[in-house]
């Protein structure tokens, strides 16, 4: 039988007569009515998922690292298939709905709540081999259209919607206390900035940094808003340093120039980095939950202050470490998210 991979196919035969036994926590799996005991020498179980209903996962590598592959069981515990594609339509459709229902709930707390709680289920998604795990986000993320792209400055500052709240009214000023901050940042060193919601000062935790661009997520729990700052790596930005803000609420991305305030027209590459924000935070987030909530030594975070022309008042605010209850619990994802959960 063989087994999909990420980079390669390598056959895992269930047999009972050669290889290495299946080792102590290895989960009953049935095949033509017998236990399987054994797999081919070499692969080893990363994760048992059972949180996808009605089928278990059973996820394996290779420890040449190159490999892996899925077993997907029925709850009768008999063998359905060794990779994906070998399922039933009707099981591939009933997976992905299981998949696709935690995935809307880690996007909200990445997103959108400034008190993340992941649910338990989502955690075992992280135990989910990388390239199941990402064919079923890819499918739940081309359901729904990229945020809006803009660039420079705007004059009139921006709107962000509030379900249940009034919108929230962001001008320029507060924005261009943002464009620094986010370059220069030491590697897992925080980042404190003036929220352009409430202009309390917020703790940052760095949660992307693929190659691309490097992200932190600030979440002001006064104005009950999370926002992202981001700085596009020298090598996709030469003779340019470009700063990301994304607004989950108002489902727009806003990429300046530093040091130039007036919109530009955006090479592709920069669009496409700019339109993969929320896909690249979800599927980073559904490797590692723990994403969400990543505590934030606030006392010890200063960089993106310097320089800044609130510098003064800045040193006389206190960081937001504590918020009267959460004020996001009746917020449901943004209008890219509605209705877009199959």
């Amino acid at each position: 039988m063989s087994a999909s991979a990420s980079t390669a196919t390598r056959s895992v035969p269930p047999v009972a007569d050669a290889g290495i036994a299946a080792g102590e926590g290895f989960p009953d799996v049935i095949r033509d009515g017998r236990r399987i005991t054994r797999t081919e020498e070499g692969w080893h179980l990363t994760g048992v998922v059972r949180c996808l209903r009605p089928l278990t996962v059973l996820s394996f590598r290779h420890e040449d690292g190159l490999h892996e592959a899925c077993w997907f069981t029925g709850p009768d515990g008999e063998l359905r298939a060794t990779g994906f594609e070998q399922l039933p339509r009707q099981d591939q459709a009933e997976l992905q709905e299981s998949a696709t229902a935690l995935f809307v709930l880690l996007a909200r707390d990445i997103l959108i709540s400034v008190y993340p709680s992941p649910p338990e289920d989502a955690w075992q998604l992280a135990a989910l081999s990388p390239a199941l795990r990402l064919k079923l986000l890819y499918h739940w993320l081309s359901t729904f259209p990229a945020p809006e792209i803009r660039t420079g400055l705007p004059a009139e500052g921006f709107r962000q919607p509030r379900p249940s709240q009034a919108e929230q009214v962001v001008s320029p000023e507060r924005l261009r206390v943002l464009l620094a901050a986010p370059h220069g940042v030491a590697e897992n060193e925080p980042l404190v900035v003036l929220s352009p919601f409430s202009d309390t000062l917020v703790s940052g935790a760095e949660v992307l940094d693929d190659g691309e661009m490097r992200l932190w997520r600030f979440a002001d729990r006064r104005a009950g808003s999370v926002f992202f700052l981001g700085a596009v790596l020298p090598q996709y930005s030469p003779g340019s340093r470009f700063t990301l803000f994304y607004s989950p609420l108002a489902s727009t991305v806003f990429l300046f120039r530093t040091g130039n305030d007036e919109p530009f027209e955006p090479d592709p590459d920069l669009v496409r980095i700019g339109q993969s924000v929320p896909g690249r935070l979800c599927i980073a987030t559904a490797a590692s939950p723990s994403l969400c909530n990543q505590p934030v030594p606030a006392d010890k975070a200063v960089s993106g202050l310097a320089g800044m022309s609130l510098i003064g008042q800045v040193s006389r605010l206190k960081p937001d470490t504590a918020a009267s209850g959460p004020l996001t619990d009746d917020l449901n994802l943004p209008a890219v998210f509605a209705g877009r959960q199959t």
